[in-house]
């Protein structure tokens, strides 16, 4: 969970103070041996509903070479995580 300093800051530098943009609280995360084993998880959350567009950097890796996927999730009761 993401601690409340950090949120402060956030919603403070990013979102003009606006709470209910944040929309990151919650982070879990799964660790894949291979891309085919990413894109088999990533291909997983076609059910779930996105709260926003997919960041794939696989397909578009940062200049120092990283690579992931990050996701944001609707959850049943409506909040975004």
């Amino acid at each position: 969970m993401k601690k409340r300093g950090r949120s402060e800051e956030k919603v403070k530098n990013d979102y003009d103070g606006d709470w209910t943009r944040l929309t990151d609280m919650l982070r879990a995360s799964v660790a894949c041996d291979s891309e085919a084993e990413l894109r088999a998880a990533v291909g997983r959350l076609d059910a779930a509903k996105l709260a926003r567009p997919m960041k794939d950097r696989f397909a578009a890796p940062l200049p120092n070479g990283y690579r992931d996927v990050l996701t944001n999730v609707r959850l049943p009761g409506g909040d975004d995580c």
